[in-house]
């Protein structure tokens, strides 16, 4: 949302006072979101009224932890890692994906209604900055995968991945957010081999690529999935 009050040049209220307001806001004290030992506290006009035109978040993941992929419909995202590894997944509108990985100092960016996940890599915790261009913009507000998934009739599910609609019975009914769980390689091979058309080994990761033409497609808005997936497992060795 711009702020109109500058766009045309005009005193913003809260700075054509007797008083100026408060310029600062404590973040990391601040309560936010605890997940375990993974948290989002934010500052936005809520926490701090002068920041129309900017937020700012302070997210950790815990090991194993992942943020789920999710959508930002009215802002931007700039981020700056702090410390640990993270991964990060892009998907474009086009359905075209990329994954990086990132260390303390690395930044990354995401362009607006550009749908990605972040998820913890190695033993140690990462925490990074996020920055929206858009104080209104809220980290607790965002259009998540799980969200959509147990909001979306089952028939219309079913039809999309081509599973029994049964299959769909245990999914959350509301956001997921982030969660963090034990890895299994085992079990995350034998998937990815199941549903992957290209396989690449490296030193330390390897790889698949699932297309959509292994997923049924469905007409409804939304109800398809675009482009190749790509899944990765880190550290082989």
């Amino acid at each position: 949302m711009s702020d109109l009050t500058f766009r045309n040049n005009v005193p913003d209220p809260l700075l054509s006072g007797k008083e100026l307001p408060s310029f600062k806001f404590e973040l990391e004290k601040s309560n936010g979101k605890v997940l375990g030992n993974s948290f989002g506290k934010e500052a936005t006009v809520e926490q701090l009224p002068i920041s129309k035109g900017i937020a700012g978040v302070s997210m950790q993941l815990e090991p194993g932890a992942m943020r789920e992929l999710h959508w930002h419909a009215t802002a931007a995202e700039w981020a700056f890692v702090l410390k640990g590894r993270v991964r990060t997944t892009v998907i474009n509108p086009a359905g075209q994906t990329e994954t990086n990985d990132f260390e303390a100092g690395d930044i990354w960016y995401f362009p607006r209604g550009h749908a990605h996940m972040l998820e913890c890599l190695g033993s140690e915790p990462t925490h990074f900055i996020l920055i929206f261009d858009n104080g209104y913009f809220s980290e607790f507000g965002t259009f998540s995968i799980s969200d959509w998934i147990g909001h979306a009739p089952k028939p219309l599910l079913a039809k999309n991945f081509g599973l029994p609609e049964s299959s769909f019975d245990g999914f959350p009914k509301e956001e997921v957010n982030s969660r963090a769980g034990a890895f299994r390689p085992g079990k995350f091979r034998k998937i990815c081999r199941a549903l992957a058309f290209r396989h690449r080994r490296r030193t330390n990761f390897e790889s698949w690529q699932v297309h959509r033409t292994r997923f049924s497609k469905a007409a409804a808005n939304g109800g398809s999935i675009p482009g190749d997936f790509q899944f990765r497992q880190q550290s082989l060795a």
